[in-house]
């Protein structure tokens, strides 16, 4: 259900079952936190991996499970509720790194977490604040600092601290945004329920 590589070419492989992690030909298994087994028990939603070695396992129910690998796996640690009051839910849809900051789309808004704080350095984002939608199923940053987010009733965009919202109305071909890719020449790519939208660099819609 995901799939991740690092820059040492290690695989990161999200199953019904837990987490598989191919290193060569060496495989291991990741269940979370000794205590918090949740890759094991929820759908493994996302993997995203940072500059600093963290990797991050999004799960729709139980949060996130962040971990280190080298050869064995060390720094784990659950994202979850009440502990990490900043995620606005444990249904996490979508993740992605920006550097070693993380976004995280889950059913109750967007996530933002600077930093490797669990408890501390989280920024929420909903309707109130503009959002779109705050089921959030996708997201990508593109090279002039916008952060897309792709929800079950459209896009938005982040640019700042100011919105810009899409949906049919604006061109797009439905408003359901399951996935979401940054092209070379800084056009943006969307995946939906019924086809696939390109917003292009001088801003037209091509269904």
């Amino acid at each position: 259900s995901a799939l991740g590589v690092d820059e040492l070419a290690v695989k990161y492989i999200g199953t019904s079952k837990g987490l598989s992690i191919l290193k060569g030909d060496q495989w291991d298994e990741f269940y979370g936190r000794e205590t918090e087994e949740i890759l094991s028990e929820y759908r493994i939603s996302s993997i995203a991996i940072a500059q600093n070695g963290y990797i991050y396992a999004a799960t729709e129910g139980g949060g996130i499970s962040r971990f280190k690998y080298t050869d064995a796996i060390s720094g784990a640690t659950t994202f979850n509720l009440p502990w990490s009051s900043g995620l606005p839910s444990q249904n996490v849809y979508a993740a992605i790194t920006d550097g070693n900051a993380q976004w995280y789309g889950t059913d109750g808004g967007v996530a933002y977490h600077s930093t490797e704080k669990a408890k501390e350095d989280w920024t929420t984002y909903t309707r109130e604040n503009g959002l779109i939608c705050d089921t959030v199923y996708a997201i990508a940053k593109d090279p002039s600092g916008n952060v897309w987010f792709g929800t079950h009733k459209g896009v938005s965009k982040l640019t700042g601290d100011k919105w810009q919202n899409y949906t049919v109305k604006e061109g797009l071909v439905d408003n359901k945004v399951n996935a979401i890719a940054i092209d070379t020449d800084r056009s943006v790519w969307f995946g939906t329920d019924h086809g696939i939208s390109h917003f292009t660099a001088d801003g037209k819609w091509v269904n």
